[in-house]
């Protein structure tokens, strides 16, 4: 479990700094304007992975339960066969979708006079031949999880990253400083991903039960539909959560504050990118201790994933929300968009960490089946956020938008747990918010605060990048200490140093 974790950890990070690196390449070559399209088929995309989801953990799941039952070879295959097709049929949907409204989209949403010199139109349709690789990259990821091929999967994603970004890198520099340029580069990258991924799944799916096997049948769609039907519902709302602000901000805001504020968004959502490998760690722990009735082991499981989950997401989330501007001044080295956009970086930044740590909320949720509890609580997400952005962008305008997720993430996620922990988890509400989440976040907040206040140089300055690499380097530690978790982690540190010194010595005696 560990070494899972490891690799799903590891691979999330790896993937979040390489589109940080290369975000400000992007802004620089086509603009922070039109880096505002890139948000836009950004919520396109998510909208699209809701139906995705449905068939990607249908898959996962399936694999797994008939890698470990031993089942006929011949139904694993039909389950595959089938659920690609759909992938595909899927993917052509709303590539075809996407490419026939492109149009009245343009038209009665975005506005092309925000965009003068770019071809809006046929950005949105170049959008749509993205969307095609979307689903069967889903597809073929969960395949591959459920052959537990977490290493593998990750090594594939990070090199079809990498892809991806130095040939969208390439055009923007060399090519065509244009949207269309940067869309045809990321499809190139991507097309190389999914027949990287394809390539994997086949090759090991075809070795275990042959490819004879791999027949669709119409019995697969009657015995599955249910649970993808399920898993649509959650995921609707869990996309309507994560993207209102993008398409009531599209509505509302100049193409230049579109642009500021889906940087400053980008860069907060890396928050929550970093709490889903805790999450697909946990939630097998909490489903084997629930289903076996044993509520102590359960808890103890829930509080020792929610410290973990504390030391990733609060040191990076605190340390954002304290030197926003001298973050984005540092990355994207243009003090004017940092000035225009550091207060909803912080804003946006707080309520990401918030909804990153209630993740482990949610794997106690799922691990007892509490659908009905997740959708009620998702519809509440919805019908708080939607109408407190409005309100608060014409306040505020797009600092109003980070001031709106904020707010709603702490009465929601304040909810969530008490509910949540009251039904499941009796009398370990308290612990969780003070020893799992209040002292980590005050071992992290005081040092930032009095390193603000102290701080009196340029933004952009030597000593702005020495403050940001000095709390970098020690809230980590500071969080560790107070949390056993942490403690055990910097222990076996220091004891793997000082063996690998004894080795060093001995090694060098002998010679």
């Amino acid at each position: 479990m560990l070494r899972i974790f490891i690799f799903n950890l590891s691979g999330r990070i790896i993937l979040v700094a390489i589109s940080l690196v290369s975000i400000p390449i992007y802004v620089k070559y086509v603009g922070v304007a039109n880096y505002g399209i890139i948000g836009i088929y950004n919520s396109i995309a998510s909208l699209a992975a809701v139906f995705d989801v449905a068939f990607s953990n249908t898959i996962n799941r399936e694999l797994a339960r008939r890698t470990s039952l031993s089942t006929d070879p011949a139904d694993t295959g039909a389950v595959f066969r089938s659920l690609e097709i759909f992938a595909w049929v899927l993917a052509a949907s709303f590539a075809i979708a996407l490419a026939a409204g492109a149009r009245p989209l343009v038209d009665d949403w975005i506005g092309a006079g925000k965009y003068p010199n770019e071809d809006i139109v046929g950005a949105i349709q170049l959008m749509g031949l993205l969307l095609l690789l979307q689903a069967p990259i889903s597809f073929y990821g969960g395949c591959l999880y459920g052959m537990h091929k977490h290493g593998l999967i990750n090594a594939i994603n990070i090199a079809g990253a990498l892809l991806s970004s130095t040939f969208a890198i390439a055009t923007v520099i060399f090519v065509s400083p244009t949207i269309k340029g940067f869309f045809i580069a990321q499809f190139a990258g991507r097309a190389a991903l999914v027949s990287g991924m394809a390539s994997a799944a086949y090759f090991l799916l075809v070795r275990e039960i042959g490819w004879k096997t791999l027949r669709a049948s119409t019995k697969v769609w009657r015995r599955l539909w249910r649970f993808a039907i399920g898993m649509n519902g959650i995921g609707i709302l869990g996309l309507i959560a994560n993207q209102a602000d993008m398409v009531v901000l599209s509505r509302l805001l100049s193409a230049t504050a579109l642009g500021n504020y889906t940087l400053a968004r980008t860069v907060s959502q890396s928050l929550v990118t970093l709490a889903m490998p805790a999450y697909q760690s946990a939630f097998p722990q909490l489903s084997r201790t629930v289903s076996a009735q044993d509520s102590a082991a359960s808890a103890h499981t829930f509080h020792r994933f929610s410290r973990f989950l504390a030391l990733i997401i609060i040191p990076p989330g605190v340390v954002i929300c304290g030197f926003s501007e001298e973050v984005l001044i540092l990355w994207t080295h243009n003090p004017t968009l940092a000035a225009s956009a550091w207060v909803t970086l912080s804003l946006l930044s707080a309520g990401s960490m918030l909804y990153g740590l209630s993740c482990m909320i949610s794997a106690v949720q799922m691990a007892n089946g509490a659908v009905k509890m997740m959708l009620i609580l998702g519809a509440l997400f919805v019908v708080l956020l939607v109408p407190a952005l409005i309100f608060m962008v014409h306040i505020f305008a797009q600092a109003g938008a980070g001031l709106a997720w904020l707010i709603v993430n702490l009465a929601v996620v304040w909810a969530s747990a008490a509910l949540t922990l009251r039904r499941y988890m009796a009398g370990e509400t308290l612990n969780w918010l003070t020893k799992d989440i209040l002292v980590p976040m005050a071992a992290v907040a005081l040092p930032v605060a009095i390193a603000r206040v102290v701080f009196s140089g340029p933004a952009g300055s030597t000593s702005a990048l020495a403050t940001l690499v000095t709390l970098a380097a020690t809230t980590p530690l500071l969080c560790a200490g107070v949390v056993p978790e942490g403690r055990a982690i910097i222990v076996a540190a220091l004891d793997s140093g000082v063996r690998a010194l004894k080795r060093c010595g001995t090694k060098y005696q002998r010679q």
